[in-house]
C-alpha cells in the first residue's frame, strides 16, 4: 500500500475503510435526512431568517403557522408581496448538514497510530464547524431572498440563482474539513495512486519482466557458488 506523508505525518490506508467511506457516507446522510420531518427545525429557522430580515430591513414581516399542512405549516408572510413563501425542509440546510457529517464520520483512519490519534476529536470539531457554517450561510442566503422578494424581484428569478450561487460554501466546508481532518483529501490521493498502480502494473508487462533476469541471475549465481564449494572439497 501507497504512503503519503503530509505536514510532517504519514498516511495510509486500505481499500476496506475506502468502501466504508463510499457506502457509509451516502447511507449516514440519507438516514439523517429521513429520520424525522424537521418540523422543529423548520420553526427555529423561519423565524431566525426574519428576526434578522426585520433587524435590517426594518419592516414589520412575521411567521405564521398554519396546521392545515403538516409537512409545511410555518409560513412566512411579507406585507406587499403577492404571496406568502411556505418553509420546506430543503429551506433549512439540513440536507447539505447531513451530507458533511456522513462523510466526515465515515473518513478513513491512517494506518499510522500516531496520525490517528486524535482524529475523533478533529471530526467532532470538524461536524461543528461545518455544520455551523453551513446553517449561518444558508439564514443569509434567505434573509438576501426574502428582502429582493419583498423589494419586488420574482421569486423564481431570484430563489433559484442565489440558491446555487451559495452552493460555493460547499467548497469552503471541504477546506475546513481538510483542515482539521485531512484524511479526507488524502484517502483520495491514495486511492489515485492506487489506481495509477494498478493500471500501470497491467499495462505494462514489460516493467514487470524486469525483475526475471535479476532473479535468475541470483539463482544461477547461487548455483555457481554451490558448484564451486563441491568443486574446492573434491580438491
Amino acid at each position: 500500500m501507497g504512503n503519503i506523508e503530509y505536514e510532517g505525518k504519514n498516511y495510509d490506508f486500505n481499500w476496506l475503510s475506502i468502501a466504508i467511506l463510499m457506502i457509509g457516507a451516502p447511507l449516514i446522510a440519507y438516514g439523517i435526512w429521513i429520520s424525522h420531518d424537521w418540523i422543529w427545525l423548520h420553526e427555529i429557522s423561519a423565524k431566525m431568517t426574519i428576526w434578522i430580515l426585520n433587524l435590517l430591513s426594518g419592516a414589520a414581516n412575521e411567521v405564521r403557522f398554519d396546521d392545515s399542512d403538516p409537512t409545511q405549516p410555518w409560513i412566512i408572510h411579507l406585507p406587499g408581496t403577492p404571496g406568502d413563501i411556505h418553509f420546506e425542509t430543503l429551506c433549512t440546510g439540513i440536507h447539505a448538514i447531513a451530507i458533511f457529517v456522513g462523510a466526515i464520520l465515515c473518513i478513513p483512519h491512517s494506518a499510522d497510530k500516531e496520525t490517528s490519534k486524535d482524529i475523533w476529536k478533529r471530526k467532532i470539531i470538524a461536524i461543528l464547524v461545518t455544520s455551523i457554517v453551513f446553517y449561518v450561510v444558508n439564514i443569509f442566503r434567505m434573509v438576501l431572498q426574502l428582502y429582493l422578494y419583498q423589494r419586488g424581484a420574482d421569486w423564481l428569478d431570484i430563489h433559484y440563482p442565489i440558491s446555487a450561487a451559495s452552493s460555493f460554501i460547499a467548497v469552503a466546508c471541504v477546506l475546513i474539513m481538510h483542515k482539521f481532518v485531512p484524511e479526507f483529501i488524502m484517502s483520495l490521493i491514495w486511492i489515485g495512486d492506487e489506481l495509477k498502480a494498478m493500471i500501470k502494473g497491467t499495462s505494462d508487462p514489460e516493467e514487470n519482466l524486469d525483475e526475471i533476469p535479476s532473479e535468475i541471475s541470483q539463482q544461477e549465481k547461487e548455483k555457481k557458488q554451490e558448484e564451486f564449494s563441491h568443486k574446492s572439497d573434491y580438491d
